[in-house]
C-alpha cells in the first residue's frame, strides 16, 4: 500500500512531535528507513527540490501574492514562478 504525506506530518515525524497521530507514526515507522541526515542529504542532492532562504525581500514579495491563504503555498508560488 502507498501513502502520501504533506510536509507538516513528515516534519512532525522527523522531529518526533506529539502532534503526529499514533496511526500516522506507525505508518511512517513502517515506510521510512532512513535517518534525518540521510533524508536531508537525499533532498539536498535532488534536482527537483529548491532550498530557499527566508529573507525580508521574499517576505515582502510573498505578501503581495494574492489568491492563496496559506503562507507556505504563497512562498512556493513566488519561488516556482521566479517572481522573487
Amino acid at each position: 500500500m502507498y501513502y502520501v504525506t504533506e510536509t507538516h506530518s513528515f516534519i512532525w515525524y522527523l522531529m518526533d512531535s506529539p502532534k503526529l497521530s499514533k496511526r500516522a507514526r506507525a505508518i511512517f515507522d513502517k515506510k521510512v528507513n532512513l535517518s534525518f541526515e540521510e533524508i536531508f542529504l537525499k533532498i539536498f542532492q535532488a534536482t527537483n527540490f529548491i532550498f530557499s532562504e527566508i529573507n525580508w525581500s521574499l517576505i515582502l514579495e510573498v505578501n503581495k501574492t494574492k489568491g492563496l491563504k496559506d503562507l507556505h503555498d504563497r512562498i512556493i508560488v513566488v519561488k516556482i514562478f521566479d517572481v522573487f
